[in-house]
């Protein structure tokens, strides 16, 4: 019996290559459609509004995502894009709502809206932030969030001056200073308790002696002296 001829052979008994180049590259093709067919199929709702440029950002849209984490990151979108508040107060996330006032709040741009935040010191320090505006800095609460406003926008700026718009100077300064290791700050603030306490902290930071010299309360100049690493 004669040997049976392969499909990509020639009479002649070569092999035909543009006859398998053509029939991977069929193959090839579709296995592409095949792919493309599966994946449009099984893609979440989510995947497919992530996925599209620009994203349908409507309540409509929205409302259509399965998952209720992502459903509820675009309706704080759309609320950023309508400035619409009630969508906010829709939210069942907390942090996302904060979110949404926030974004509102830039959007407008009114930092008051704010106000009506789960956390407005949290909405507050974003505006100020975005907008580098320590006037609003002033409208939280919170001792320690309003100083990391200040200092947020210190960095920003890379400007020591917008102490001068707190009402507590002092800790500006010294937040500042321990930012930067700057004793030339430290020597801002009146309160003298305060301003060793801040050259203590920059001369152990910079393991430099010469800073301890600078602190008047005795006490406090010899605690520097002995806990700087001597060479």
């Amino acid at each position: 019996m004669g040997k049976k001829k392969s499909l990509f052979m020639k009479k002649t008994g070569e092999i035909d290559t543009p006859k398998i180049i053509i029939q991977i590259g069929l193959c090839i093709i579709a296995a592409l459609v095949a792919l493309f067919i599966i994946r449009s199929l099984t893609s979440s709702p989510t995947q497919q509004i992530v996925d599209q440029e620009p994203a349908p950002y409507t309540e409509k849209g929205c409302d259509t995502i399965d998952s209720p984490w992502q459903r509820e990151v675009c309706f704080v979108k759309v609320a950023e894009i309508k400035q619409n508040l009630t969508l906010c107060a829709t939210l069942r996330y907390r942090w996302l709502e904060d979110d949404c006032y926030a974004k509102v709040a830039l959007s407008i741009p009114d930092a008051a809206v704010c106000a009506s935040a789960s956390s407005p010191d949290l909405c507050y320090s974003t505006f100020a932030e975005a907008r580098q505006d320590v006037l609003v800095c002033n409208k939280i609460a919170d001792k320690t969030t309003n100083g990391f406003c200040y200092l947020a926008i210190s960095r920003i700026r890379e400007d020591i001056g917008i102490c001068e718009d707190k009402t507590d100077k002092d800790s500006c300064y010294a937040e500042i200073a321990l930012q930067h290791l700057d004793m030339s700050i430290c020597q801002k603030i009146q309160d003298i308790a305060s301003r060793d306490s801040c050259l203590v902290e920059v001369a152990l930071s910079r393991q430099d002696v010469r800073i301890c010299t600078g602190i008047q309360d005795s006490a406090q100049k010899t605690y520097c002296y002995e806990n700087i690493q001597r060479e």
